[in-house]
């Protein structure tokens, strides 16, 4: 939840992207839809260093909203680890809005078709892993 609240507004850089190089490519001139990525992809890394600041404060805002100590330490930690993961995947939406603008779609069809693959192994990871600390409970503490 609060994760979500710093991340969903930088987002507006690259959103912004597809309307702008549709029009640069509609006029003629992707040169301009270049420019535009550039701006966009600069513009995004930028805004979202303050959000990701917000991001090692999660737990003290759930403390304050009144959750549980325990699951705001949780959030907190997780939030801290999530840190690596926005300003990649906003360079991403910006290259997909950036292709989709000139009709050039297998690359983001490509991405997400590995990424199943990626999803599918690690919800197996999982799923071995917590069949170990049932199994052997005492020998996965050690792992």
């Amino acid at each position: 939840m609060v994760t979500s609240i710093f991340c969903v507004p930088p987002l507006a850089f690259n959103v912004v992207l597809n309307s702008l190089c549709g029009q640069a490519m509609g006029a003629k001139k992707p040169e301009m839809a270049g420019i535009w990525l550039q701006l966009s992809l600069i513009s995004v890394a930028l805004a979202y260093l303050p959000c990701l600041i917000g991001f090692y404060y999660v737990d003290s805002v759930l403390l304050l909203l009144g959750f549980d100590s325990k699951i705001a330490s949780l959030a907190g930690t997780f939030a801290r680890y999530s840190t690596i993961w926005p300003i990649p995947n906003a360079w991403y939406q910006c290259l997909r809005y950036f292709y989709q603008a000139q009709g050039i779609t297998r690359p983001a069809m490509w991405n997400n078709l590995a990424f199943v693959g990626v999803n599918f192994f690690l919800n197996w990871l999982q799923r071995q892993i917590r069949f170990c600390a049932q199994q052997f409970s005492p020998f996965c503490m050690h792992l």
